[in-house]
């Protein structure tokens, strides 16, 4: 008795523990992209720029804008409702104040500083040049996940298989089964006698003797 509760313990161990190294791999954390607020774009000196200006992450990513120098926002050009940025942060003003956003759809996200730009500099038809130009605007990709791969339907068993025709048997009397060359008949038991009975009769008797001797067996490993 003790020994199967020993080993009804163990599997509950083994299976608690296999479950948890799968929730721990099946659970995928959000990748994080830095930007420095207030630094040069692609450098590192103090600048009302943004670094990187080209930000891309995968949905369901998040960006981080940390402070670096100067006084400076990140607010969004496209807007959720009239007048009110789709993100929006406070002004950053110093060393560890940061603002972050969850980009939850794919597409491209333009953003720019309400204190050295204004919302026409980062609107997504001249955000290429007014990055080139040094201003104080940004923009976020964002990658679709990729498409998963539909598997191909898998036939159900004997979908192609052909049904053979069988054979005409013969009768006894056409085939000559039960007939000996001289004419005379079979033996019981089988063409050319055989023995058919008395071989099922002895494999029985061995099956017997076989379980006899486990059983056996079994017993004196119990008084043992």
């Amino acid at each position: 008795m003790l020994n199967r509760t020993l080993v009804a313990i163990a599997a509950l161990a083994t299976v608690a523990a296999f479950a948890l190294a799968w929730g721990g791999h099946g659970a995928v954390k959000a990748a994080v992209s830095t930007v420095q607020v207030g630094q040069l774009n692609g450098g590192s000196a103090p600048s009302n720029q943004f670094n990187p200006a080209e930000t891309e992450v995968s949905q369901g990513d998040e960006v981080d804008w940390q402070w670096y120098s100067g006084a400076h926002t990140v607010v969004a050009f496209a807007e959720s409702s009239p007048g009110v940025p789709e993100f929006q942060s406070d002004v950053l003003l110093s060393s560890g104040q940061s603002f972050q956003h969850v980009f939850q759809q794919p597409g491209a996200f333009t953003y720019y500083c309400s204190i050295h730009a204004v919302k026409a500099n980062a609107d997504p038809s001249v955000i290429d040049q007014t990055i080139a130009q040094g201003l104080m605007v940004g923009r976020v990709t964002v990658r679709a996940p990729a498409p998963t791969a539909t598997p191909s339907p898998t036939p159900a068993p004997g979908a192609e298989e052909t049904t053979a025709t069988p054979s005409p048997v013969a009768s006894p009397a056409e085939s000559g089964a039960g007939q000996l060359p001289n004419g005379g008949a079979a033996p019981p038991g089988g063409a050319g006698g055989s023995g058919g009975p008395l071989l099922t009769a002895l494999g029985a008797s061995v099956a017997a003797l076989g379980l006899g001797s486990l059983l056996l067996a079994a017993r004196r490993h119990r008084r043992s």
